[in-house]
């Protein structure tokens, strides 16, 4: 984590950290028994980006920051009414709705969200490790909405 961090925040770096930490979320899911210290560098790495990063939307850091703790342990109070805010900006973002509403575990909202994506977002949110907080019969009868 202190190599990742030593190096100055810069567009083209933030976008290899950004990989970098989704594919540490997905090993983390992958591990058993789990790896809580993949997890615990998530969490750190995606808290540093959302301090130092100017580049990545700032929507896009708070999930993913989010997504990591949720792994962990519930929100708080105030850590909810962040993801909340994200709704309330009225961004037209249906991934990020989509990202916000699984993280607070309200299935039918991101549902909702998810079949406005066209074809191509569908596949490439459903290969997100966020995707690992849809309820299994959410996932069956979104694939199952998709072939109609």
């Amino acid at each position: 984590v202190k190599h990742i961090q030593g190096i100055p925040m810069s567009e083209v770096y933030s976008g290899h950290v950004v990989a970098l930490l989704l594919e540490m979320l997905k090993a983390y899911d992958e591990s058993t028994p789990k790896r809580k210290d993949i997890l615990d560098a998530a969490v750190k790495i995606a808290d540093w980006m959302r301090a130092e990063d100017t580049s990545t939307p700032k929507e896009v850091l708070t999930l993913n920051y989010y997504q990591a703790i949720k792994r962990s342990r519930k929100f708080t109070e105030d850590e909810m009414a962040e993801l909340l805010a994200i709704i309330e900006s009225g961004t037209d973002k249906s991934d990020i709705l989509a990202g916000v509403y699984l993280l607070l575990d309200n299935q039918i909202a991101a549902s909702i969200y998810y079949k406005r994506m066209d074809e191509k977002l569908k596949e490439l949110f459903r290969s997100y490790p966020i995707f690992h907080f849809w309820k299994e019969s959410g996932a069956e009868n979104l694939m199952l909405a998709d072939m109609h």
